[in-house]
């Protein structure tokens, strides 16, 4: 992706994966949960740039698809995406003290 760090003229990015079924994608960006509607045409969408690149990617069965919120306009080395057969343990917070749960990732 071509990437502007100049402040003024920084841009939002939608970021959108196809991945194995077996492996995980995280990112400091929320996932969004998109209708059924949208997801179909989303699914559409992704099905045709699976084919540009030769991946049999079917929605249902051998790959699944994430979709991330738009960044705001920030330095491009603040995003961060990893994608793999990772494994993790959640923290759970139960203080009630307003801190998200914790997830460490390991392979």
């Amino acid at each position: 992706m071509p990437v502007f760090d100049q402040p003024d003229i920084r841009a939002a990015w939608t970021f959108r994966t196809i991945y194995p079924t077996d492996w995980v994608v995280i990112s400091n960006e929320n996932s969004r949960v998109y209708t059924k509607a949208e997801q179909s045409l989303l699914n559409s969408d992704l099905l045709s740039i699976s084919k540009l690149y030769g991946i049999e990617f079917n929605p249902s069965t051998n790959y699944k698809s994430a979709f991330f919120h738009d960044t705001p306009k920030i330095s491009t080395y603040l995003y961060a995406i990893v994608a793999g057969p990772y494994g993790f343990y959640e923290f759970k917070n139960t203080k009630g003290d307003g801190l998200p749960p914790m997830k460490i990732y390991a392979r």
